[in-house]
């Protein structure tokens, strides 16, 4: 399964207008990129909601 295309998959706008997609699964690992409670999976580019990750991460407990 493709991140984009998750349930669990979340975007939100930070500062500067860069997004951050993070994954909200219950089982996903603490330890990898895991901040404030979620886990992140990407950043976007300025003023774009594009996701910039093309796999599935190896830690995404959906595999």
């Amino acid at each position: 399964m493709n991140c984009k295309n998750c349930k669990h998959c979340k975007y939100s706008e930070g500062g500067n207008h860069i997004g951050t997609y993070t994954c909200e699964h219950p089982r996903n690992p603490d330890s990898v990129n895991h901040i404030g409670g979620v886990t992140r999976i990407c950043k976007t580019e300025r003023h774009s909601t594009e996701m910039t990750r093309k796999r599935t991460p190896k830690w995404c407990p959906q595999e």
